[in-house]
């Protein structure tokens, strides 16, 4: 099991990084959540949009547990895991398959 730091908001991204959650581009200027995720000789730096940060929170509230995933793996702001039920899905659909 890992242990994280404290996760920081950065108000504004410098420039571009990719989601750590959905894969997608976090783009300069767009506020994201940060934090560094340890695990025995293993560290990384996390970088999600804020609302993918929230997902993996109610995912993580919902397993009771830690969560593994990889990047691209989740679509932005969900855990839905493309069910095509739920509002992202739903959403997703409506936009033609577009990221939203």
């Amino acid at each position: 099991m890992g242990v994280c730091t404290e996760t920081r908001t950065i108000i504004s991204a410098k420039k571009r990084h990719v989601c750590s959650w959905c894969g997608t581009l976090i783009e300069i200027g767009e506020r994201y959540k940060k934090y560094r995720w340890y695990s025995g000789n293993d560290a990384c730096t996390v970088k999600e949009h804020t609302e993918c940060f929230d997902a993996m929170e109610k995912l993580i509230a919902i397993e009771g547990c830690s969560i593994e995933f990889s990047p691209g793996e989740n679509p932005r702001g969900g855990f839905c895991g493309h069910c095509g039920e739920c509002d992202v899905c739903i959403n997703k659909e409506a936009n033609h398959g577009k990221a939203i």
